[in-house]
């Protein structure tokens, strides 16, 4: 997980369930009859369309406080439309006043709205459980980004509604306050806020010019104002002959107004943040050191101190524990995991020493709908905790339960009937992903190595993407039945979701006689498009699938694939247990083959470094 989603989510437990299901909006209405309150964001009707409305929902519960987010609110033209924070910040007006004057509209370095509307939501649900104790009644909340951004306008709104004067985009300055402004030192910019006339003589004071006192253009803050660039270039004037830290003892203790810009490094040297334990320690045994550092609670209580207990949850981590606390069984929960109502993986591992930092990799990990994961590190075993293990599992027939295991830097095929956990024999897929919320830089070659019983739950094979229906397994019968209508055959175009990219190339791969995926980062600056897909072809006795990206922002990975009755072999230099063939360019710019396997040549005795995919297959096959 990021550093961004353990920051919002700590000490909340986590349960996922797919809501389309009858069984999912089940345990949902069972989990409402024992609950407070319910906090929703979906788009104004869909809770409806599922049925588990305010309506059905107070029925169960008529105590429960249902609170609901959405961009515009559950009325008015505008109900439907989707809404992000930017988008609210735009069209409520607050990018028309922020930035420089001149400048083109900005948007705040935080999500202003987004947060501001949760505490706003936050203040209401307080309050509605106050009236609850009261009436014994819930009752139904509704926040909007649009309207919370709205309310944020406060004296730009009322100047608008009762003087019809337009905001402004006045930069770091207060549009009715001078000198209120940031201003550059000699070695930074220092925030100050002359509030009224008496700050204003100690600003004066303090940086020896009593005579501006006297000038009648700063006599009063009016005046100021309306000489707001006159000041200010004074001011700034003076600055910038003493350092930022030199200004900050001459202000100190002076009473006015005053702060230097800090970097995010500085604001948490702050001794303020150490005095007022602004920084707090979770556990957190997954990490090197057990722990991981967070921001701590803002807001201090006299007797009864906030605490920030546990880390942010993985997706469904939680799952089985809060089901039996409702009353569910292990067999019925069992039940539900096969239907897939709930989701998600049972094992992962990432590696702490050789997986490399991928912006874009959160992205696949959402995209493969993990859920009710857990992960491991530190394991000894080479090479082991350095890949994302995924079996892919429940939609597939039942088949020999097919166990990889890591030995002595060999990998070795062992086959385990467990009828009780049918997976498909030969399918192990491996992702190369962010290290969770502890991204260390390292880059590893990703290997199919796993050592226990996977299990995931992955789209349907007949859920359907926008107007287009994938077919199911049992009525996959050729290559043309793994693609929607219209997709050209042998291509799996990448605006669908991986995991359902990845069942289809996994199958295509059978059909053409092919077992084992193996992915390993090529170029980042490389994504795949629907124009520009991933392509499974063959050329010799090699079958090869290659790929330009996988779906929207993940990061870009090269597929090989190993034919089923080739046995496996592995390069004594860099571990492959794949053929691969390197027919890309050389230094000098000629093209040239190099095979990669038994005969013990390396990956890296080809003079130049692929770029593209195209780098792997020959020009007639392009």
């Amino acid at each position: 997980m990021s550093f961004y989603f353990n920051s919002v989510n700590r000490n909340k437990r986590s349960i996922t369930l797919d809501l389309k299901k009858a069984e999912g909006r089940t345990v949902l209405l069972e989990l409402v009859k024992a609950s407070d309150i319910l906090i929703e964001n979906f788009v104004p009707g869909k809770v409806e369309e599922l049925g588990i409305g305010y309506e059905t929902v107070s029925k169960i519960n008529p105590a429960i406080i249902y609170a609901s987010i959405s961009g515009y609110g559950p009325s008015g033209p505008y109900q439907r439309r989707a809404g992000y924070d930017a988008i609210a910040a735009a069209e409520a007006g607050l990018m028309h006043i922020t930035g420089n004057p001149g400048s083109q509209p900005v948007r705040p370095g935080l999500g202003v709205v987004d947060m501001c509307t949760g505490l706003y939501l936050h203040g209401a649900i307080l309050a509605a459980l106050q009236a609850r104790n009261q009436s014994g009644k819930g009752q139904k909340l509704d926040a909007s980004l649009f309207e919370t951004q709205v309310s944020l306008l406060i004296n730009i709104g009322a100047n608008w509604l009762n003087m019809g004067l337009e905001g402004k985009r006045n930069g770091n300055a207060h549009p009715s306050i001078a000198p209120y402004n940031t201003f550059q030192t000699k070695d930074g910019y220092l925030a100050i806020g002359a509030n009224n006339d008496r700050q204003f003589k100690i600003l004066a004071e303090r940086l020896g010019r009593l005579d501006l006192l006297e000038d009648p253009r700063f006599k009063t803050n009016a005046m100021r104002v309306q000489h707001r660039e006159a000041i200010d270039a004074i001011v700034e004037g003076l600055l910038k002959e003493k350092t930022l830290d030199e200004w900050m003892e001459v202000l100190e203790g002076s009473g006015l107004a005053h702060g230097p810009v800090n970097t995010i490094e500085r604001v948490f040297e702050h001794p303020q943040i150490q005095a007022r334990d602004m920084v707090e320690s979770i556990a957190c045994e997954e990490l090197e050191g057990g722990e991981v550092k967070v921001i701590g609670v803002p807001i201090k209580f006299g007797d009864t101190p906030g605490e920030i207990r546990t880390r942010a949850p993985y997706l469904g981590e939680h799952t089985d524990e809060i089901l039996k606390k409702i009353g569910y069984s292990d067999e019925k929960i069992a039940s539900l995991r096969k239907k897939a109502t709930t989701q998600g993986l049972e094992y992962l591992s990432i590696d702490s020493e050789h997986t490399e930092d991928c912006s874009n990799a959160q992205n696949a990990m959402k995209l493969m709908v993990l859920g009710n994961c857990r992960t491991v590190f530190g394991s000894h075993e080479p090479h082991r905790h350095g890949a994302v293990e995924v079996r892919i599992a429940d939609f597939l027939p039942a088949r020999d339960h097919s166990t990889f295991s890591h030995h002595d830097h060999e990998l070795q095929n062992t086959h385990t009937p467990t009828p009780s956990s049918p997976l498909r024999a030969n399918c192990c897929v491996t992702m190369f992903l962010q290290r969770s919320a502890f991204a260390v830089a390292r880059r590893a070659v990703i290997r199919p190595v796993v050592a226990r019983s996977f299990t995931s739950s992955i789209v349907r094979r007949d859920a359907t993407q926008g107007d287009k229906r994938m077919k199911k397994f049992e009525e996959i019968q050729t290559e043309e039945d793994l693609l929607p209508p219209g997709a050209a055959p042998g291509s799996v175009p990448t605006d669908l979701e991986q995991a359902t990219g990845l069942e289809r190339l996994e199958i295509l791969g059978k059909i053409q006689g092919v077992d084992i995926f193996d992915m390993k980062p090529l170029d980042s600056s490389r994504k795949g498009t629907v124009d520009n897909p991933i392509v499974v072809r063959s050329f010799g006795d090699e079958q090869y699938a290659g790929c330009t990206g996988v779906p929207a922002d993940s990061h870009v990975v090269k597929w090989l694939v190993m034919s089923r009755d080739r046995p496996l072999e592995r390069c004594p230099e860099c571990g492959n247990c794949l053929k691969m063939e390197y027919v890309g360019p050389t230094d000098d710019g000629h093209h040239h083959d190099h095979h990669h396997g038994a005969d013990g040549d390396g990956a890296h005795n080809y003079e130049g470094e692929p770029k593209t995919m195209a780098d792997f297959v020959r020009p007639e096959y392009r």
